[in-house]
C-alpha cells in the first residue's frame, strides 16, 4: 500500500532538509556564475548559449533566494514548497543542459540532489511522480533540441539512463526515509512507554509501605521512598552512617560476608523498629545497595493474624467434634433429670452439668458463626419501625429485659444493612449490657448525626458501671471475658459482622455508664 503522509507527520527534519536545499540552489548558482565570469564555462562546455546559461543562472539565483524565506517561516506547507523548490530546479537544470548543449554537458546530474532531498520529505508517490516528470522535462528538451539541430539518437539514450538514475535514486531516498521515520516513530513510542513505565514504578515505589533506599559506592544516599524518609529522616546526598549508624553496623556485616536472619532494629533512637534487607545492585565492592526496610509492628501483625487465622480453623473444627458429644452428654442430662430416683445432692451436681454444658454450647455455638458466616447481603432498613419490632423481639422471654427501653426516634433514617445481621449485633450488645451492668440497669438506644450531612450512628447505652479504662482496648479481642459465664466472643462477633456490612463497631467511653457507638458508611435520603 502506497504511503501518503498528512501534514501533521512533518517534523523539524523535514523542514530542514528544505532549507538546505534552498543553500545547495544558492551555491550551485554562485558556482556557474563564477565559472561564467571567469571565462571556464566557454572552456567546459563546447556549445554554450552565453546568453541563455547567464539569464538562466541570474533567474535561477533569483528564485533560490526568494524560496528562502518561505522556507524558513514554514509557509505554506511543506507538501506544496517542495514541489515548487522540485519544480524551480527541473526549470532551471532543463534550461541550463539546454543552454550547454544537452545532456552530453553532463549538467542533468545535478537534478541527482534536489531529487533525493525532495524524495526524503514527501511520500513513495510523490517522489515518483517527481522524478517521472524530471525524466520527461529531459526528453521533451532533447527532443525540442534535436528538432532544430538534428537527430542524435545516442543523446535520447543519455536523457533516459538520466531519467534512470532519478528513479532509482527518488525511490532508494524515499525508502531509507521512510524506513528511518518509521523506526523514530517506533523508538518515540517506545520512549514513550518506557518513560510511562518508569513514572508508574516510580509512584508505586514512592507509595510503598516498606521503605526503599539505593545508597551509592561511597554509602551516601541515592534515592528514597515516603516511607524511608520517614524513618530514617533523611535526603539523597546524605551518608548512611551519618543517618543510622545501626542501620550502617548492619550493612557493614552484611558486606562481611554474614547473612544472617534480619533482625529488627531501630534506624534512629525515636523511631519504630524496623526489619532491613540488602541486595548487591551489582558487582564490586562499590555497587550500589539496595535498602528494603519493613516495618517490625507490620511483620508481627501479619504473623499474629496467619496464627489467628490458624487458630480460628483449628477451633471450628475442635468445635465441630466437640459439638455431638455434647449433644449426648445435654440428652442424657434432660433423660437422667427426669429420673424420680435422684436426690437432692444428685440433682445439684446434675444442675451444675447441665449449666455448664450450655456454656459449652453457646461456645461451640459462637465459634461454629464465626467460621460459617454467611455472606452480608444489606438491604435498605428503616431504623425508626425496625428498632421498635427488634427491642419487642428481645423483650420476648427475656426477663432482665424489662429495663430494655422503647427506642423514640425524632428522625426515620434509612440506611444498608443486613437485617439478620443487625438484630443479632444488637442482641449481643443488649446482651453484654444486661449481664455485666448489674441488677437494674437501664439500656437505652439511640440514632443521631455526628455532624451535618454525615451517616447516622447508632448507640447502645447503659446506666450501670461501665467498662475500666485499662480495659477498653481488649474487650473485641475474641475470647476475652470479665464473667465466669461468658465466652468472650459476643463483642468480638458483633464487630465482625459490622466490618461484614461496612460498618465501624466502637465503645465510647463515658462518666457513667457503657456506650458503643455503630457507625453506618451511608444514609438514603
Amino acid at each position: 500500500m502506497i504511503e501518503r503522509r498528512r501534514a501533521t507527520d512533518f517534523n523539524r527534519e523535514d523542514w530542514r532538509i528544505l532549507r538546505l536545499l534552498a543553500l545547495y540552489r544558492l551555491v550551485l548558482v554562485s558556482v556557474l556564475l563564477i565559472l561564467f565570469h571567469s571565462g571556464y564555462s566557454a572552456q567546459a562546455f563546447e556549445d554554450l548559449r552565453i546568453g541563455w546559461f547567464y539569464n538562466t543562472c541570474i533567474l535561477y539565483g533569483l528564485a533560490s533566494l526568494l524560496l528562502v524565506a518561505p522556507a524558513l517561516y514554514r509557509l505554506p506547507q511543506l507538501t506544496w514548497q517542495t514541489h515548487i523548490h522540485f519544480g524551480v530546479d527541473v526549470v532551471a537544470v532543463v534550461s541550463l543542459v539546454f543552454s550547454t548543449g544537452g545532456v552530453l554537458s553532463g549538467l542533468g546530474i545535478l537534478l541527482i540532489t534536489p531529487s533525493i532531498g525532495c524524495s526524503l520529505v514527501l511520500s513513495s508517490r510523490m517522489a515518483i511522480l517527481q522524478a517521472a516528470a524530471a525524466t520527461l522535462a529531459l526528453l521533451a528538451e532533447e527532443i525540442y533540441r534535436q528538432l532544430h539541430e538534428g537527430v542524435v539518437p545516442s543523446e535520447f539514450t543519455q536523457a533516459g539512463l538520466l531519467g534512470l538514475m532519478l528513479f532509482l535514486s527518488s525511490g532508494v531516498a524515499n525508502a531509507v526515509a521512510t524506513r528511518a521515520r518509521r523506526s523514530e516513530a517506533l523508538a518515540e513510542r517506545t520512549g514513550s512507554e518506557l518513560a510511562n513505565l518508569s513514572r508508574l514504578n516510580e509512584t508505586i515505589v514512592e507509595r510503598m509501605q516498606s521503605g526503599v533506599a539505593v545508597l551509592d559506592g561511597d554509602g551516601r544516599f541515592h534515592q528514597l521512598n515516603a516511607a524511608a524518609r520517614t524513618w530514617l529522616r533523611a535526603r539523597p546526598g546524605d551518608a548512611l552512617s551519618a543517618v543510622s549508624p545501626s542501620l550502617a553496623q548492619a550493612l557493614q556485616h552484611w558486606r562481611g560476608g554474614a547473612r544472617p536472619e534480619p533482625q529488627p532494629l531501630r534506624p534512629r533512637a525515636d523511631s519504630d523498629e524496623v526489619i532491613p534487607r540488602f541486595s548487591a545492585l551489582g558487582s564490586g565492592a562499590d555497587a550500589p545497595v539496595l535498602i528494603l526496610l519493613e516495618s517490625a509492628r507490620a511483620v508481627q501483625e501479619q504473623a499474629q493474624q496467619i496464627k489467628l487465622a490458624a487458630l480460628g480453623r483449628l477451633s471450628a473444627s475442635i468445635a465441630h467434634e466437640i459439638r455431638n458429644p455434647l449433644a449426648a452428654i445435654s440428652h442424657a442430662g434432660q433423660l437422667l433429670n427426669e429420673s424420680p430416683a435422684l436426690g437432692s445432692e444428685d440433682r445439684k451436681l446434675l444442675d451444675i452439668v447441665q449449666r455448664h454444658g450450655a456454656r459449652i454450647d453457646k461456645i461451640v455455638r459462637d465459634v461454629l458463626s464465626l467460621s460459617r458466616r454467611d455472606a452480608a447481603t444489606p438491604g435498605v432498613i428503616e431504623l425508626a419501625p425496625w428498632l421498635r419490632q427488634a427491642a419487642e423481639q428481645y423483650r420476648e422471654g427475656r426477663e432482665n429485659s424489662a429495663h430494655l427501653e422503647k427506642p423514640e426516634l425524632s428522625e426515620n433514617f434509612r440506611v444498608h444493612f443486613d437485617a439478620s445481621h443487625l438484630q443479632q449485633v444488637l442482641g449481643n450488645l443488649w446482651d453484654n449490657s444486661f449481664e455485666h451492668g448489674g441488677d437494674g440497669v437501664r439500656v437505652s438506644l439511640g440514632v443521631r448525626r455526628l455532624n451535618r450531612g454525615t451517616a447516622p450512628v447508632l448507640e447502645v447505652s447503659d446506666d450501670g458501671p461501665g467498662i475500666p479504662a485499662a480495659l477498653h482496648e481488649r474487650i473485641f479481642e475474641p475470647f476475652f471475658t470479665t464473667s465466669t459465664g461468658g465466652t468472650g466472643l459476643g463483642l468480638y462477633l458483633a464487630r465482625e459482622l459490622c466490618a461484614y456490612n461496612q460498618a465501624q463497631l466502637a465503645y465510647v467511653p463515658r462518666e457513667r455508664g457503657a456506650c458503643f457507638r455503630l457507625t453506618f458508611t451511608e444514609a438514603i435520603a
